[in-house]
């Protein structure tokens, strides 16, 4: 791979490799490119959206937006919009921030963005649920602690009023919500293996997201763990159900969808990538 030019922003000449990868994309294949540092992964991605624009931007008015750049957190997203900045220099005008739509996002923040859609852009919009900061929820939790039945047969006292202890539950919580499990099937976990901790940790999660109702807008509150599978549900019913639910939105579904490290990338990432 090299570059025409010495700017950041002229044209990338891509190796036969890399052009096979940006060809593959281009022909509807799902394409996972693996290399070390510097071999020259992010060149693809920004091929890939370079060629989204060409694609797109004029042949499918009805497409949401051509492409969107996917990372795993807000830190390497600001990381990721400066670089296209840098790399485009506001050629991609298909691509231009338009409403709702941004070149780079978390994936909490394109999920978030997918409910937001849901509720809210329709004849009568929705509330959305309550999603609780790190404090909020770590307070919620110590009231739900001293007055839990649950909690208070399983857990001492000194262990319920315990901050480490809060951030077990916590974790366990989150950790259920990004594999997917309701709050039943903790408890039956912690049934069967006899884990007092899991027990109560069941109790917590089935108050604080619902129960049955804990990956869809009906969950009392959400959280960046379940967030993905709420907008991947969300985006599979999204035809059947828009016209039924007055929903005036466009369905967010972009041409083309470019992850960046995808092995930091939570399991409950892959049911929403899929749609």
């Amino acid at each position: 791979m090299h570059r025409k030019g010495s700017g950041v922003s002229d044209t990338v000449i891509l190796d036969a490799h890399q052009q096979a990868a940006v060809d593959a994309v281009n022909g509807g294949g799902h394409v996972h490119v693996v290399g070390g540092p510097g071999t020259g992964k992010t060149t693809v991605a920004l091929a890939v959206m370079e060629s989204a624009d060409e694609r797109f931007s004029h042949g499918r008015p009805d497409l949401w937006a051509p492409a969107l750049f996917l990372v795993p957190d807000r830190r390497r997203a600001r990381e990721t919009d400066v670089l296209l900045a840098h790399h485009f220099e506001g050629r991609l005008a298909g691509l231009r921030t338009d409403g709702s739509h941004r070149l780079v996002r978390a994936l909490s923040s394109y999920a978030y963005l997918v409910l937001g859609l849901w509720l809210i852009e329709r004849e009568v919009a929705l509330e959305r649920p309550v999603m609780l900061s790190g404090a909020d929820e770590d307070a919620w939790l110590t009231r739900f602690l001293d007055d839990s039945a649950v909690a208070v047969r399983e857990v001492p006292e000194a262990v319920r009023r315990s901050p480490l202890f809060r951030m077990e539950i916590r974790n366990i919580m989150a950790r259920c919500g990004q594999a997917g499990l309701f709050p039943e099937d903790l408890e039956t976990l912690g049934r069967d293996f006899d884990k007092s901790v899991w027990r109560v940790a069941a109790a917590a999660y089935g108050a604080y997201a619902g129960g049955r109702s804990a990956f869809t807008i009906s969950s009392p509150h959400i959280d960046p763990a379940r967030m993905p599978r709420i907008a991947a549900n969300i985006l599979r019913d999204w035809d059947s159900r828009a016209d039924e639910q007055r929903v005036t939105a466009r369905k967010p579904v972009p041409g083309v969808v470019i992850v960046d490290d995808s092995q930091d990338l939570p399991r409950s990432a892959l049911p929403l990538l899929k749609e």
